[in-house]
């Protein structure tokens, strides 16, 4: 048996599609982290799911993770998964015209569908790990932790049951993207 063919299983077996948040999820990860920064400058001692709820996807105040956000991480994940799924010289045109004939609020709901089969607990699931630093494959980079606090531009990152919170409501930004 080859290399390659050992690296194929070690993948296969280490994926879930719906877990672990990667190099082709876009900025939503990082989006979260810039939230919780605005929260722990702004939130002035909030309950974090109701500033969560009046903030995040916001139009008119986003805080870090606003309505344009959410939808151009949507975008950039389907895009993405699209050229991933159909390649050819024409991917991308094709990835964009079938993107954007769809409406906002569609394509938010389909990237939460399809990226975390519609479920808050596989957003918090891909998040968490987060918060412990980087990780490539299947090694942890805690060196990280400092660059990923800069990211959230806070004193600290949020704890666990802060990072479950963060991606709840993210969760349910996507299940009802309101506008």
């Amino acid at each position: 048996m080859t290399f390659h063919y050992w690296i194929s299983i070690v993948c296969l077996l280490s994926t879930d599609k719906h877990v672990r948040a990667g190099i082709w999820d876009g900025g939503w990860p990082l989006d979260l982290l810039q939230i919780w920064g605005a929260y722990t400058r702004e939130g002035k001692g909030a309950d974090l799911a109701q500033w969560l709820h009046a903030h995040l996807g916001s139009l008119e105040d986003g805080v870090g993770f606003g309505y344009a956000d959410v939808l151009a991480d949507a975008d950039a994940w389907m895009l993405t998964k699209y050229m991933k799924e159909h390649v050819s010289e024409h991917s991308l045109s094709e990835a964009i015209k079938t993107t954007f004939s769809q409406s906002h609020t569609h394509r938010i709901a389909r990237f939460y569908k399809s990226r975390f089969g519609g479920v808050a607990d596989n957003v918090v699931r891909a998040f968490l790990p987060l918060l412990n630093g980087i990780d490539v494959g299947d090694a942890n980079f805690t060196c990280t932790l400092g660059m990923l606090q800069g990211a959230a531009n806070a004193n600290t990152l949020p704890s666990m049951s802060e990072g479950a919170v963060l991606a709840r409501a993210y969760a349910a930004f996507l299940a009802n993207p309101h506008r």
